[in-house]
């Protein structure tokens, strides 16, 4: 059965809040609390996000096994994305509401200690959210549109988190702190409001596309762990840690570089380059969704996939030209070909992590899309956390001195925009390369439903023919 329309934006929904949850506080937390308020050192930043992000080696796996043993008549799937958005919507707020006046390791603990609250609520929605997408459609290429959908919102989510720097340092909060207060309780409501969609507008657990008969009833903890002997999604994995840390070490690192060498040290100026940036990518990235698609659908997603990481690689080192304080207004154009090429992972692979369930099921009789679904879901946060921890050593590597403000010095800048760009495109170009081994294709795929349909059909024959041997 095709997806509806009203299915597809029913997923796409849960998207928003999806990313929105993964990205907010890493997006926020270095300018809350280095930049703007001074109270937390960033290489520390940078070790309290990996602390956090080494916790969802534990609950994701976890998330992933409890999701795909649960039987409700809501599916195994459905469930929790009402508990995890409610949870984390409320950790997201608590996060914020630590005192003023105490010694930064005060404030890490704080921080570590809602942090893992927060994620924790996360890896209860992102993991069978994330899931429910590899079983939606059997389709190929509706897999793909399917993607696309979950795109467009990730982008509008995106656009929402590009404004939120300036947002919180509007004067009618009175300071920054009260400001992403503010933004914590308005945000969280409308995630938890957009996690219902997925919950209410796709197909019931009975309507979805399923090949049980030969499958095992359900999954142990050691089947989660075989899921990295999977060679094709072994492979996916790999791209995909590299992919974002690529793209992401200049979102995390770049803030600095654009406050105070292309904005001399005006971080109000610096958030409305970063505002109007994110939203002309944004924009950009909604327009290149159905491009995107029609590449796929053309070159066969693996060589699309490379494409798109090759053209992202070159738009990183484009910015060692476009981040100048002679022209900050080009800075807002800096990651266009990075968005496309974020936009192209989220789409392009995740959808190619549906064609490896079918490959995991005939060869291992098995619906492991939640095992799939926390790997991919930590391994997407391991990249942002590696690209954090980074960012904070970088920083200091280069030379970076916060009390310098914009008198950094030439050289600071320059090994800062070394850092930047060059080393995320180098990783770009790796992730390209290893997807030359990558072996589903369009052709392989089709031939892998087929015989799963000869096999299911094979197998609900065998009552019948035992009856009639009864009898």
């Amino acid at each position: 059965m095709a997806l509806t329309l009203t299915n597809k934006i029913g997923y796409g929904m849960g998207a928003l809040t999806e990313s929105n949850f993964q990205n907010s506080v890493n997006m926020l937390l270095s300018f809350i609390m280095f930049n703007s308020l001074g109270l937390i050192d960033p290489v520390k930043i940078g070790w309290l996000v990996a602390i956090t992000r080494l916790w969802d080696t534990i609950t994701d796996p976890l998330m992933g096994y409890i999701s795909d043993n649960t039987k409700s008549p809501w599916g195994r799937r459905k469930p929790y994305l009402i508990i995890g958005s409610i949870f984390t919507g409320l950790a997201f707020f608590g996060h914020w509401l630590f005192p003023l006046g105490h010694g930064e390791m005060y404030y890490f603990y704080y921080l570590l200690i809602f942090g893992i609250l927060y994620y924790t609520g996360t890896t209860i929605y992102c993991v069978p959210y994330i899931s429910m997408g590899y079983e939606l459609t059997n389709d190929y290429h509706e897999r793909t549109q399917l993607m696309g959908f979950r795109s467009f919102f990730v982008n509008t989510g995106s656009l929402l988190l590009q404004w939120s720097i300036l947002f919180v340092q509007l004067k009618v909060f009175g300071n920054v702190l009260n400001g992403v207060r503010i933004l914590a309780i308005g945000t969280g409501i409308l995630y938890i409001l957009l996690a219902l969609g997925p919950v209410f507008l796709t197909p019931k657990a009975s309507e979805l596309p399923t090949a049980t008969a030969t499958a095992k009833e359900s999954c142990s903890f050691m089947d989660l762990l075989g899921a990295f002997t999977v060679k094709p999604f072994l492979l996916l994995v790999i791209v995909l840690g590299i992919g974002i840390a690529g793209i992401f070490l200049s979102s995390t690192f770049g803030t600095n570089l654009i406050i105070y060498y292309v904005c001399q040290g005006d971080a109000v100026f610096a958030g409305k380059i970063m505002g109007v940036g994110g939203t002309f990518g944004t924009i950009l990235n909604f327009v290149t969704i159905p491009f995107i698609a029609w590449v796929s659908k053309k070159m066969d997603k693996p060589k699309a996939l490379i494409f798109f990481l090759v053209l992202a690689g070159f738009g990183s080192i484009a910015g060692m030209v476009l981040y100048t304080p002679k022209f900050p207004w080009l800075t807002a154009f800096a990651g266009m070909f990075l968005g496309m090429g974020i936009s192209a992972l989220w789409i392009i692979l995740y959808s190619m992590i549906s064609d490896v369930c079918d490959y995991d099921l005939l060869t291992n009789k098995l619906k492991r899309q939640g095992a799939f679904a926390a790997i991919i879901s930590w391994v997407a946060k391991l990249g942002f956390t590696i690209c954090i921890v980074l960012a904070g050593y970088f920083l200091k590597w280069s030379g970076f001195i916060l009390e310098n403000q914009q008198n950094q010095g030439d050289q600071v800048f320059l090994n800062m925009r070394l850092y930047n760009f060059l080393m995320p495109a180098a990783g770009l170009f790796l992730a390209a390369l290893i997807l030359f081994l990558y072996p589903l294709n369009q052709k392989r795929v089709a031939q892998i439903q087929e015989e799963l349909k000869k096999r299911e059909e094979c197998a609900k024959d065998i009552p019948a023919l035992e009856a009639a041997e009864a009898n």
